[in-house]
């Protein structure tokens, strides 16, 4: 499926069943986040699904912005979006300032991994 046809108005999140939004914009999309490219590579690093949140667009698109995070340590975020399937970002907490982004599935696994090893995470 074409980045312009994963774009989404406003009414399509009705017709969806979008629950949300919470606080913040955020809400639970029905797929949560399993039609993204990225997310098996996530869910084999045992990070699970959190939120999402519609970005909105000038032109009236919306995309989504799915949120892992490692119950481990629910500061080790994974953030996905349907505006580009092969770009994802990290953070490991909002006070520490550590982000990290990247593109593709390979060095996403790899990051991953360096990052349960670091954090000893499992």
């Amino acid at each position: 499926m074409s980045v312009v046809s994963r774009l989404l108005t406003e009414q399509s999140y009705v017709e969806q069943g979008w629950r949300g939004p919470f606080p913040g914009g955020q809400g639970e999309h029905p797929s949560r986040g399993q039609d993204h490219p990225l997310v098996a590579t996530i869910i084999r690093h045992g990070y699970q699904y959190s939120h999402t949140t519609p970005i909105h667009n000038r032109d009236g698109t919306t995309y989504l912005h799915h949120t892992f995070q490692h119950p481990a340590n629910p500061e080790h975020k994974v953030s996905v979006d349907d505006s580009n399937p092969r770009r994802w970002d990290t953070t490991t907490t909002p006070a520490s300032g550590r982000r990290t982004n990247g593109s593709g599935a390979a060095s996403l696994d790899k990051h991953l991994a360096n990052k349960a090893r670091r954090y000893r995470l499992r």
